[in-house]
């Protein structure tokens, strides 16, 4: 296609490279969303720190909630 009169052929080309620059710029500088995602992650590590420090402890939080249940249940059923 013949470029428009008055125009050199590459400045369309020039021009689109400049704005994909610029797009890219500001698509690296946004930090908007980071800190949540950063808190996501740290949400998610906090999370698997506890399941790994208290799984050892299951069968006791079980016991004891049964335990508590069992008891719920028992005042329930009294008149």
């Amino acid at each position: 296609m013949p470029a428009p009169a008055g125009r050199a052929p590459g400045r369309r080309m020039l021009r689109s490279a400049s704005f994909a620059r610029a797009a890219t710029r500001r698509f690296l500088s946004d930090r908007a969303g980071a800190t949540a995602i950063e808190y996501g992650l740290i949400v998610a590590l906090v999370g698997l720190a506890l399941l790994a420090g208290l799984g050892d402890t299951h069968d006791g939080v079980a016991a004891l909630f049964n335990d508590l249940m069992e008891k719920v249940a028992d005042i329930l059923k009294e008149p």
